[in-house]
């Protein structure tokens, strides 16, 4: 006795006429870790551009009764070596590490976008970079 099972069975298709951005987003959904790297990424841009409303203190200001305290209510993440408080130097942090970040991909793009200098393409008897004098 063999029974057909006539139940449908969704199977999910990338549509082949939709855009890029929504092939993007269909591909993001299906891959759950690049979905929570995303999710990482976004939080990162955001604690960048709103570290003077986020953070809690000065990151710069020293406090010398506050010298490598440990996590508290008024230090969350402790102080430093001369007091500043370590979650807003976090925080700050952010900024400078995505601006670094920022001009790493852009000399990237820049250096991509330039023919490459290849010495066997040269014309014979032109100069390569090691034989011009800079005297």
């Amino acid at each position: 006795m063999s029974a057909v099972l006539s139940s449908p069975v969704a199977v999910a298709v990338e549509p082949a006429q939709a855009g890029p951005w929504r092939r993007v987003g269909w591909r993001l959904k299906r891959r759950r870790s690049a979905m929570f790297g995303l999710v990482v990424v976004i939080f990162f841009i955001v604690l960048a551009l709103g570290a003077s409303w986020i953070a809690p203190q000065d990151p710069i200001a020293t406090s010398w009764s506050a010298i490598r305290q440990a996590p508290s209510a008024a230090h969350w993440l402790g102080t430093d070596e001369i007091g500043r408080d370590v979650l807003s130097r976090v925080i700050w942090g952010t900024q400078a590490s995505l601006l670094a970040r920022k001009a790493s991909v852009m000399r990237e793009i820049s250096a991509s976008t330039q023919p490459p200098r290849n010495p066997a393409a040269m014309p014979i008897g032109t100069p390569s970079s090691n034989e011009i004098d800079t005297d």
